[in-house]
């Protein structure tokens, strides 16, 4: 496994469209094993391969406070969102920014899970999995977070409901 750099705002890469994977072969497992290991050196608990200058539909995320959660999403879409929460939110690619930011509470996501070799659908009770997805989907921080945002210290940004 090897760390891989991750992409700054305002660095153009991070607004290549991420095109879908159409084969889970070595390369993929090797790039999502590898954001893994990025992810939690950071440290982060979500990573969308386009942070990384891969632009592919491939995201990791773990919000377990001892890092034994994680959950690799392959080609993730939103199918269904419910609930609403307000948090604090921070990004990998925007570092030492946080904004307060409204997501649905908990989002229904169809993916390959865990590099699996079959399409699934689960259920995500974390905010973290929409903004993740919503970073392969170039959805970002507002601009006016990057723009004004406000520096706290590392780690405070919670994404707890």
């Amino acid at each position: 496994m090897a760390l891989l750099p991750i992409l700054h705002y305002p660095d153009l890469r991070l607004h290549t469209k991420a095109k879908p994977i159409a084969e889970v072969d070595t390369r993929i497992r090797t790039l999502a094993a590898d954001m893994a290991e990025t992810m939690y050196a950071a440290p982060g608990i979500g990573l969308a391969a386009t942070q990384v200058d891969e632009h592919v539909r491939l995201v990791v995320i773990d919000v377990s406070e001892d890092k034994s959660a994680l959950l690799t999403f392959i080609n993730p879409q939103i199918i269904e969102k419910s609930g609403q929460c307000e948090g604090e939110e921070g990004c990998l690619s925007v570092p030492g920014i946080y904004e307060t930011v409204t997501r649905a509470e908990t989002v229904k996501v169809r993916a390959l899970f865990s590099v699996a070799v079959a399409a699934g659908i689960g259920e995500v009770g974390h905010r973290a999995a929409g903004e993740v997805v919503d970073d392969v989907d170039l959805v970002a921080l507002g601009q006016e977070a990057v723009d004004q945002g406000r520096a706290d210290e590392p780690g405070s940004a919670g994404h707890e409901c």
